[in-house]
């Protein structure tokens, strides 16, 4: 990247920051915990009998509050773009970092973990598979609170760092660890997280370049005004790794992190989750035009604006219970409301 784009994508992040959330988000194939971001307004469609069911969730992009306890909120105004970085100097990278974590001094752990298979996110740099296993570093390995131990695995993918998260219980050995979420990629100086939201407070790892600091933020909250605000909460960063017990967002996909280095912001973005709950696995006939009539017949009267895909194949649907004021974006406790509607719904249906 050069001076130029990394410039222009420091403005991105920063606009993007003050912008409002987008207006909804995708669950597909609850069972299989996999999760796309897409439009709120959107059509589902499911080709054959046997498909796995692409069902839209309203959920947004949501923002956090301070709780009891939680670090103090960072009360700076919007950070300047940052500066372009110098072309004639490498890029610092993650992957060049030391391992961090409680388990960094145990050799075998750690190749043990960069044994463990993971198929590489999509490249356009070479074929598809398993990076090499002399090419991957662990970032991160360590137990973190809950009783669960985490790894982070990384490897070169052309100019850019693949990357895949393995967790399993504390005392877990590495070839008992399992792959938490898809592997992703990213530029090779982003921070990468995980958050455990499988309660009202979880753990979250945040990596990144010692010096870094990391802000925090779990719903976008509605004031008495009507107006939607954003906290940001500032958290602990010890040799370039934030290791936290945060409160987990109560809509999917609410929950954002802010990171800056020196001074400059350089990533705002969603927090990957794992352990969080959703709609029941939904049945096997999809195909059926009547089970898209009966869950659009169970959406409306709860509020929800629904139309059936005119060959009876899915249906794109907005709105839900809690209402928005303006047909402004929904806060994440809105969006949480109409996400547990939709999943009622979709239980109720299923069910039969």
């Amino acid at each position: 990247m050069t001076g130029d784009e990394r410039e222009l994508s420091g403005r991105l992040a920063q606009l993007a920051d003050c912008a409002p959330p987008p207006r909804g988000r995708v669950t597909a194939d609850r069972a299989a915990a996999l999760d796309r971001r897409v439009r709120r307004r959107g059509r589902v469609r499911v080709a054959a009998a046997g498909m796995l069911a692409v069902l839209l969730l309203l959920t947004g992009i949501g923002v956090g509050t301070r709780n009891a306890g939680d670090p103090l909120p960072s009360t700076s105004a919007s950070p300047a773009a940052p500066a372009p970085h110098d072309g004639g100097s490498p890029r610092p990278s993650l992957y060049d970092a030391r391992t961090r974590g409680s388990l960094a001094g145990d050799p075998d752990f750690l190749a043990g973990v960069r044994a463990l298979p993971w198929p590489s996110p999509p490249s356009l740099d070479g074929p598809q598979g398993d990076p090499a296993a002399e090419d991957r570093r662990v970032l991160y390995a360590g137990d973190v609170p809950g009783g669960r131990r985490w790894a982070l695995v990384a490897a070169p993918i052309g100019v850019d760092l693949g990357y895949a998260w393995f967790t399993g219980p504390v005392g877990a050995d590495a070839d008992e660890l399992a792959l938490a979420l898809p592997p992703a990629r990213g530029d090779v100086d982003r921070p990468i997280a995980l958050l455990d939201a499988s309660g009202p407070t979880g753990p979250l790892v945040v990596v990144v370049l010692p010096g870094d600091t990391v802000e925090y933020s779990a719903s976008l909250d509605r004031a008495a005004d009507g107006s939607l605000q954003r906290t940001y909460s500032r958290l602990s960063v010890v040799d370039g790794v934030a290791l936290a017990g945060v409160v987990t967002p109560p809509a999917r996909g609410g929950a954002l992190l802010r990171v800056t280095r020196d001074g400059h912001p350089i990533t705002s973005g969603e927090v990957p989750e794992v352990g969080r709950g959703g709609a029941p696995t939904v049945p096997p006939d999809l195909a059926d035009p009547r089970y898209w009539e009966r869950l659009r017949d169970c959406l409306v009267p709860l509020g929800f604006l629904v139309q059936l895909d005119p060959a009876g194949q899915g249906l794109s649907w907005t709105g839900g219970p809690a209402l928005v004021p303006d047909q402004g974006p929904p806060s994440t406790a809105e969006e949480a409301q109409n996400q547990a509607a939709f999943d009622g719904c979709v239980a109720q249906v299923g069910a039969g």
